[in-house]
């Protein structure tokens, strides 16, 4: 009834539909993706000065830092210089390290004083593990308000998105400052892209998380 001809030609054109839409979906998913990275990049920019403002003249009631990457440790030490006071909570520390160990690399002099400041969680092996810990700290050490929490630039949506589940209808203030690398090497333009895809399985979590 038909020929093999006209047989192959209905099938060509499908392929080539079925490759038109697969190649149009593809793009388009990367443009959100693209769209989505700049958002967060842009998000953590405007969060940073945020804090800045905020504690301009006013001191934090307690800094958090995250573990995880390069720089976070670093940047939490210079702003316990510039916030004398407050006590430094460091979330995520592998079990096996010591205050001593884990700023070993830092050459940090005044050791014992620092001692004397820096709490350490053990017990965080992510990210919303980070915030269950850091909410729990302050709520057994009151009064504690303004909270500034560091971590890498990428980082501070995922962690905002998932202190707005964790900490509805509190007195809590949080605000963050973000570690801005000046070049990226590749190794980091791995993480970025692997934080988007951290970022959708938060999405999920976070949905179906049972209060």
């Amino acid at each position: 009834m038909f020929s093999k001809k006209y047989i192959f030609d209905i099938r060509s054109k499908r392929k080539n539909k079925a490759l038109w839409f697969f190649s149009f979906a593809a793009l388009f998913i990367f443009i959100i993706h693209i769209v989505f990275l700049f958002y967060i990049f842009r998000f953590s920019d405007e969060q940073t000065k945020l804090s800045q403002k905020k504690f301009y003249q006013i001191t934090p009631d307690l800094l958090a830092v995250y573990t995880g990457d390069q720089g976070r440790l670093n940047l939490a030490l210079e702003k316990t210089k510039e916030y004398p006071g407050p006590k430094l909570f460091i979330s995520g520390v592998f079990e096996k390290n010591s205050l001593k160990t884990l700023l070993n690399n830092y050459k940090v002099s005044n050791l014992d004083d620092i001692e004397n400041y820096v709490e350490i969680d053990y017990f965080a092996r992510n990210t919303i593990e980070n915030v269950i810990s850091t909410l729990s700290y302050i709520n057994k050490n009151p009064p504690l308000e303004n909270i500034l929490i560091i971590s890498s630039n990428y980082h501070l949506f995922r962690i905002n998105l998932i202190l707005k589940k964790l900490n509805k209808n509190s007195q809590y203030k949080f605000y963050f400052h973000g570690v801005n690398k000046k070049s990226l090497a590749w190794r980091d333009y791995k993480i970025i892209i692997k934080e988007i895809f951290k970022t959708y399985k938060a999405v999920v979590t976070l949905i179906i998380w049972d209060e």
